[in-house]
């Protein structure tokens, strides 16, 4: 697995210095180039941040669901009057 969501909350800070730093080699040295690639590279992490956690919520749920026991019928009850 590539990492959770609570991975990627924990890591925000380095990106953040990652992506400004991505945005001063690629772009004119002025700060409203720099934001203009780095605000929309933020947001495309924030964005992955919450479909890892819908994804892992899913699964959770999935796995709730097979986990818990099925309603399986009684057993037949023994008649000693046969």
């Amino acid at each position: 697995m590539l990492g959770t969501a609570k991975q990627l909350r924990e890591k925000r800070r380095y990106f953040i210095v990652i992506a400004f730093i991505i945005a001063a080699v690629l772009t004119p040295p002025d700060v409203i180039s720099q934001a203009s690639l780095a605000l929309p590279l933020l947001l495309l992490y924030e964005g992955s941040i919450i479909a890892v956690a819908m994804v892992e919520k899913k699964a959770a749920t999935a796995k709730a669901a097979a986990a818990a026991p099925t309603a399986s019928p009684p057993p037949p009850e023994a008649n000693p009057a046969e």
